[in-house]
C-alpha cells in the first residue's frame, strides 16, 4: 500500500476519534473554562478596584439595609474606600455595652450622613469624636448610623430598632429635605420605592404604612444566591451600577425597562375584573392591590409628627435629640420655611436645633464644601467643628 494510500486510510479513523468526545467530557471543560473565565474577571476587577460600589441589600422590615463587613470602594461621586463595621454602618466598630464615664453619640442621617464620598477617617462623624475628645471635656464615642435612601421615618425606625439599644446620651438628625420628601408617599403612584411610609389618619395620628413592603415581599426575602453576588461578586456590582447610571441617565433605558416589568406582571393583573379593583375615591381603610389609599399627606406634617415620635424616643431612653438642618446654602425656599417652624418646635417639645446654613456660607468658598451633592472632606470638618461647637455649649 502507497504512503497515501495509509493516511487517507488514517484520517477518517483520526476524524470520528475527535468528533466522538464524550458529551459529559465536552461539558465539563466548558463549565471548567467558564469558572476560570469568571475567577480571572473577579479578579482582575479586584485589582483594577471597580465593581466594589455595592453595599446594599433588601430587606422586609426596611426595604434596604447596608451589608454587613463588606469592603465598600466608592467612586460614583468623590472616592473612599473602606470597610463597613459589623453592622453594616459606615463606622469603627463599638461595643453595645457603654463605657463607664463616656458620653455617647448617635447621629442618624442618610448618604450626607453615611459620607461614602469621603475617606471614613474624613467623614463628620469621625472627625467629630476626635475633636471632642482633644478638647479635654470627658470621654466621647460618635457612633454613625447613616444610611443612603433613608428617609426620615426609616432613621426613626432605626433608632427604635439598633440605635437606642447603644444607650446614646445625645442623638443628632441631620435633617435632608430630600429624606423627608420619602417619608410618605402618593397612594395612585404605580412604581414607589419598598420602605415603610408614614401618614396622618383621620385624628392627626402618625401611622405606619407597610402596605409597599407587603407588595414587594417576594423581592425583599433574602436570596442566598444574589446576597452572595451583592457581597463578594465585582462582576455584580459592574452590572449593578450600570443599571443605577442608566436608571439616572437614560429615559430610554427606564421606558424599556418599565415595559419590560409590566408584560413580566402581566399575567398577574392583565385579567382581574373591574369588580375586584378599589375605587379611586377608597379612604385608608380599604385598599387597592394590596395598597393603602388615603389621601396624599402633608409631608411636612408627617416629617413634625415624625420627629415627635423620635424626641418621645429619646426622652424615655434618657437622650437629648439634636435636630441638624442641611446648609440651605441653594435658597430652596421650602426649606427656609421649615427651619423657623422647626425651631419653634423644638423650643416647645424641649429638642435642640442647629441650622448648618450661616456656617457653610461663611466659608471663603462655599462650592468647595461640596463635591456635587454630597459634602467634601472640607464639608465634612465644617459639620464636625459646628456640631462640636454645639454640644460643648449644651454640655
Amino acid at each position: 500500500m502507497s504512503t497515501a494510500t495509509q493516511s487517507r486510510a488514517i484520517e477518517p479513523a483520526a476524524a470520528k476519534s475527535n468528533t466522538h468526545r464524550p458529551w459529559w467530557l465536552v461539558s465539563l471543560e466548558f463549565v471548567a473554562l467558564s469558572l476560570f473565565a469568571i475567577a480571572a474577571l473577579e479578579g482582575f476587577c479586584r485589582i483594577c478596584g471597580v465593581g466594589g460600589q455595592e453595599f446594599l441589600y433588601p430587606d422586609p422590615i426596611m426595604g434596604c439595609r447596608q451589608i454587613p463587613g463588606k469592603q465598600v470602594i466608592w467612586r460614583f461621586e468623590g472616592f473612599s474606600d473602606d470597610l463597613l463595621n459589623s453592622l453594616g454602618r459606615r463606622d469603627v466598630e463599638h461595643a453595645l455595652a457603654k463605657p463607664p464615664g463616656v458620653t455617647r453619640v448617635v447621629v442618624l442621617g442618610d448618604s450626607a450622613t453615611e459620607g461614602l464620598q469621603v475617606p471614613l477617617k474624613d467623614n463628620y462623624c469621625r472627625l467629630l469624636e476626635s475633636m471632642l475628645n482633644s478638647r479635654g471635656n470627658g470621654k466621647y464615642e460618635v457612633l454613625n448610623f447613616g444610611c443612603s435612601s433613608y428617609s426620615t421615618g426609616q432613621q426613626v425606625l432605626l433608632f427604635e430598632k439598633q440605635a437606642a439599644q447603644y444607650r446614646p446620651d445625645v442623638t443628632v438628625v441631620l435633617y435632608v429635605r430630600g429624606a423627608a420628601l420619602q417619608n410618605a408617599y402618593n397612594p395612585y403612584k404605580k412604581a414607589v420605592e419598598p420602605r415603610p411610609y408614614f401618614y396622618l389618619d383621620g385624628r392627626g395620628k402618625l401611622q405606619e404604612d407597610d402596605s409597599i413592603l407587603h407588595e414587594q415581599a417576594a423581592a425583599l426575602r433574602p436570596n442566598p444566591v444574589m446576597d452572595f453576588l451583592r457581597c463578594h461578586s465585582r462582576i455584580y456590582g459592574i452590572f449593578s451600577q450600570a443599571n443605577l447610571s442608566l436608571s439616572i441617565h437614560e429615559p430610554l433605558y427606564n421606558k424599556v425597562r418599565g415595559w419590560l416589568t409590566k408584560l413580566a406582571s402581566l399575567p398577574a393583573t392583565a385579567f382581574a375584573s373591574d369588580s375586584t379593583r378599589t375605587p379611586l375615591g377608597a379612604r385608608a381603610s380599604r385598599q387597592h392591590q394590596g395598597r393603602l389609599l388615603y389621601p396624599p399627606p402633608d409631608v411636612w406634617q408627617v416629617t413634625r409628627a415624625l420627629f415627635h415620635r423620635l424626641n418621645e424616643d429619646c426622652r424615655r431612653q434618657g437622650s437629648k435629640l439634636v435636630i441638624m438642618v442641611f446648609p440651605n446654602v441653594v435658597d430652596d425656599p421650602i426649606l427656609a420655611r421649615q427651619i423657623p417652624d422647626l425651631e419653634a418646635m423644638g423650643r416647645s417639645e424641649g429638642f435642640g436645633t442647629m441650622d448648618l446654613t450661616q456656617a457653610f456660607r461663611a466659608e471663603p468658598d462655599v462650592h468647595a464644601l461640596f463635591l456635587q451633592f454630597h459634602f467634601s472632606a472640607a464639608g465634612h470638618q465644617v459639620v464636625a467643628r459646628q456640631l462640636a461647637g454645639y454640644l460643648q455649649d449644651h454640655r
